[in-house]
Parts: structure tokens; C-alpha cells; sequence
């Protein structure tokens, strides 16, 4: 028995394609896959039924079911949009997005290639746009001494070489990727380090959404001003992510502050203060600089010195 009470027609989130703080020429790529996946979709849901010719997905390779799919790059340090980028297309493309991380797969190559096959068929059975999160951890170069890791890169390889759908593959260690995986992808984007201008659009995003979402709380001008243009804010480099956390961690504390200590505006509501976020920037800043004392090096100093990725 299915239970179908609750099921409504799902309303998708076309505009947070503007909302996602990438470059013009990605989000431009973006858009001329999405709309070339979504009229392969409409020409197989016609009602005169598939036209052959395009139903079939081209492929240059001369061998049949061979290179048909479509596998994009996404590269960049953590926090950068990689995956907000994959959920972006598939809002875009009306499309439900399947997420696969090493923990779906297992640990062992005959494993990974009846989990493979299974979650393949899956996407491909619901027209999913697929998501491999962190695929690095399967797509590391191989070496002569290592079976066990080659086995998994060589099932990995081939399972995706013969996928006919859409796939996204992310990933912040691109210097550890084998060589092969790269003559298999049909679109690499590199998401740089978020300026200065693009923190702000999260932050402003964020207070925004604060603002729509909980009428209750209150932002004090000076903690947005605080948020924009401090200048101990905008040496902590924060990403996406980092961001993200620290305005929920903010808003936890001014909850705490208004329920214990009484700190409630005339009107009842919650009020954050620039106090509340100098509480979280200063734990944030005194954790890098204990990590940066512990290795010599900044974060992206480590990461480029180990061969993992550039700065």
C-alpha cells in the first residue's frame, strides 16, 4: 500500500542559479546544459511519443553504448559552490538530484561495481541528474604497488565511461586524480576562491533569507555593516560554508542570550547583535591560527605543497 495523501506536485527553484556565487561562464555553461538536457527529457515525455533521432544520445566513439553520457568537473578548494552548483542544474532542469558518496558504494571493488551498476540503472530509470560527491576517493592515481586501490579506479572508470546520463563529479583534491579520469570528462569548471564581493552577496543572501524565514528575530544594523566590511571578517577568508555556519552559530547565540538573559526587544523579538558574530569570528580565527602554527602554512599553503591543489 502506497500512501499518496501527502503528495503535492514538486515546485522547483529555478532562481537560485542567480543566488549561487560562481562566474558568468560557468553559469553559463550551466544554463546551456540544463536546457540541453531538459529538451532531451521533454522529446521522450512527448505525447506523439520519442522522436528516435533524438532520443538516442550522440556519441563520437565508434563503439555502441560507449561515451554516451555527459560527466562535468567540478574543482575547487572546499565551501566554493561545487556542489550548490550540481543542486543548482538540477533545479534548473526540473530534474530530482541523486547524491552517491563513497559510504553508498563500499569499501571493496566487486562491492563498489554491484553498487555502481545499481545506482547507475537507478538514475538513469528516473531521468536523475547524478551527483558523486567528493569523488576523489575513487579517483586517485593509481600505482604499481597498490592493487587494492587500482581495482577500485578501474571499475570506477569503466562504470562511468558506459553511463548514457548526466553526472557532476566534485572534488577539492584535484592534484590526486588519476590521468584517465581526465579523457573522460566532457566539461571541467574550476570554482575559484570567493571574493570579497561574493561574501557579501552570501551574507546579504543569508540575511535575506533570515529576514523572509523568521520574522522574529531582529538584525542590528551595525552587525550587518559588521558582516560587509570589517576587516578581522574579511581576513578570516571564510567560504560558503564557513559563512553558512557561522550566521546559524550567531543566531544560536542570540537565541540563547534572549532566552536566559532576557534580551528581547520591545517587541519581543530576538535580538543579534555585532557581538554575536565577534563571538564566532573570534573562536574561528584563534582555530586557523592554531592550525597555521601547527603546520607552518596556511591552509592553501599545505594543500599546494602536497600536491594536492593550487592556491
Amino acid at each position: 500500500t502506497l500512501a499518496v495523501e501527502s503528495i503535492s506536485e514538486c515546485v522547483y527553484k529555478e532562481r537560485l542559479l542567480d543566488e549561487l556565487q560562481i562566474s558568468n561562464e560557468a553559469r553559463r555553461l550551466v544554463q546551456a546544459l540544463s536546457r540541453n538536457y531538459t529538451n532531451k527529457l521533454k522529446n521522450l515525455d512527448s505525447p506523439d511519443g520519442p522522436n528516435e533521432e533524438q532520443q538516442t544520445p550522440w556519441s563520437s566513439d565508434f563503439v555502441p553504448n560507449k561515451g554516451g553520457g555527459q560527466i562535468i568537473l567540478l574543482h575547487g578548494k572546499p565551501g566554493v559552490g561545487k556542489t550548490s552548483t550540481a543542486e543548482c542544474f538540477a533545479e534548473l532542469s526540473h530534474r530530482p538530484l541523486l547524491t552517491i558518496t563513497c559510504g553508498d558504494l563500499g569499501t571493496h571493488a566487486y562491492e563498489i561495481q554491484q553498487s555502481l551498476e545499481r545506482w547507475l540503472h537507478l538514475g538513469t530509470l528516473w531521468n536523475c541528474v547524478l551527483l558523486f560527491d567528493e569523488s576523489d576517493v575513487f579517483l586517485e592515481s593509481r600505482s604499481h604497488g597498490d592493487i587494492y586501490r587500482n581495482s577500485i579506479v578501474s571499475v570506477f572508470l569503466r562504470a562511468i565511461e558506459y553511463h548514457t546520463g548526466l553526472m557532476f563529479l566534485t572534488t577539492n583534491r584535484i592534484g590526486s586524480f588519476d590521468e584517465a579520469i581526465l579523457s573522460r570528462i566532457h566539461a571541467v569548471l574550476h570554482l575559484p576562491n570567493l571574493t570579497i564581493e561574493n561574501r557579501r552577496e552570501i551574507w546579504d543572501t543569508s540575511f535575506r533569507k533570515l529576514a523572509e524565514e523568521r520574522p522574529t528575530i531582529k538584525v542590528d544594523f551595525a552587525l550587518m555593516n559588521y558582516a560587509y566590511y570589517d576587516e578581522k571578517i574579511r581576513k578570516l577568508d571564510w567560504n560558503g560554508r564557513e559563512i553558512r555556519n557561522a550566521f546559524n552559530t550567531m543566531i544560536a547565540l542570540a537565541e540563547w542570550d534572549a532566552q536566559h538573559n532576557n534580551k528581547y526587544t520591545k517587541d519581543g523579538k530576538v535580538l543579534v547583535t555585532r557581538l554575536h558574530l565577534e563571538e564566532v569570528a573570534t573562536m574561528s580565527g584563534t582555530f586557523k591560527e592554531y592550525l597555521e602554527e601547527l603546520r607552518g602554512m596556511t591552509d592553501d599553503e599545505h594543500m599546494r605543497s602536497q600536491g594536492i591543489r593550487g592556491i
